[in-house]
């Protein structure tokens, strides 16, 4: 899948695009999203900085991205509000 992943907390240069990155492993609480558009939230660059470190640690590389907007694919087992497509 393609991706922009972090591997280290910094600035923008940290931020790395992946034509090949592995999905990712679905835990219990986890969406997988097909994404159609996305957005930058403060939240993500304070977070991908470090500033937000204690608040929202990240198990690196990690993909930032708070704000999106897909298709549902995959569901983690404790997932009842979402649903990939049917049919």
């Amino acid at each position: 899948m393609k991706a922009v992943r972090i591997y280290e907390y910094g600035g923008p240069e940290t931020l790395k695009y992946e034509l090949d990155a592995p999905d990712p492993t679905m835990g219990p609480e986890m969406v997988l999203i097909e994404l159609v558009g996305t957005s930058v939230n403060p939240i993500d660059w304070k977070v991908r900085s470090g500033v937000r470190q204690k608040d929202f640690p990240l198990n690196l590389p990690a993909i930032l991205g708070k704000d999106v907007s897909g298709v549902v694919r995959a569901v983690g087992s404790e997932v009842h509000n979402f649903k990939p497509p049917t049919g």
